[in-house]
């Protein structure tokens, strides 16, 4: 799937997508503290852009959630990393960005016009439907398939709505301002010089567990739902490869 494909060509989205499920899990199992701040210290150090992810994402977890703990871990976690690579590229290279960054300041990174600009806006809205279009569809399809299974064991129970239940726990609004945090950036800066849903593949993980895990328990997704969902995920990203992404690049 695109995964095999990204890891195959020496890139990093697989292992961001490692890094994120990782947190989701920790948030969903109320586990706030060092660990949580370790591994969103290593978002950043996979790929830059993701302090941006990680932050946007922490905003979302405290004014969605409101949990400040789980919040400063993320967040926390994110900006040291950042602030670590940041000081040792100064020191070492004298030099506020990495390489990579520094030179897609030049063609044919940078765009020659507005019109240009929108253009490549629009290359990346659809790159990143042709990425969570078929990973929707599978994740409605475990949707559909755990509710049947579930149908018969929930019975006459219901549940008291409180204020507290019905606000998004820290998981759910990770995974949301995460998705959105991607699709804003890679909006932004346009077209990417990879392959198709590249630079948004470390979307499709939340995306799937987010639509699963809100449709089902209205909570962070259970064990149950992470399980069954991360199987679905490879089903729909090996679908995915075959249809809309390009296998050249293996």
């Amino acid at each position: 799937g695109p995964y095999l494909n990204e890891t195959m060509n020496g890139m990093e989205m697989g292992g961001m997508t490692l890094v994120v499920l990782v947190i989701a899990t920790l948030l969903d199992d109320g586990r706030y503290g060092p660990l949580l701040f370790a591994v969103s210290f290593l978002g950043p150090l996979v790929r830059l852009e993701a302090a941006g992810y990680l932050a946007v994402s922490a905003a979302g977890i405290l004014l969605l959630s409101r949990s400040t703990k789980a919040a400063a871990a993320v967040g926390g976690g994110a900006l040291a990393s950042l602030a670590v690579q940041t000081v040792t590229r100064l020191i070492v290279f004298d030099a506020w960005l990495p390489n990579s960054i520094a030179a897609k300041r030049w063609p044919p990174y940078t765009s020659r016009s507005l019109t240009d600009r929108l253009s490549a806006s629009v290359e990346a809205v659809l790159e990143t439907l042709v990425l969570l279009g078929p990973t929707l569809m599978f994740a409605l399809a475990a949707v559909a398939i755990m509710h049947l299974r579930s149908k018969r064991a929930r019975g006459s129970r219901t549940r008291a709505t409180t204020d507290e239940q019905a606000r998004p726990t820290p998981a759910v609004a990770f995974m949301l301002c995460y998705v959105l945090g991607v699709v804003a950036f890679n909006t932004l800066i346009g077209k990417n010089w990879g392959y198709r849903g590249r630079m948004e593949l470390s979307a499709a993980a939340p995306f799937l567990l987010l639509v699963v895990g809100v449709v089902m328990t209205r909570r962070a997704p259970a064990r149950a739902v992470l399980a069954t969902a991360t199987v679905v995920l490879v089903a729909s990203t090996a679908a995915m490869s075959m249809l809309t992404l390009q296998w050249t690049n293996i």
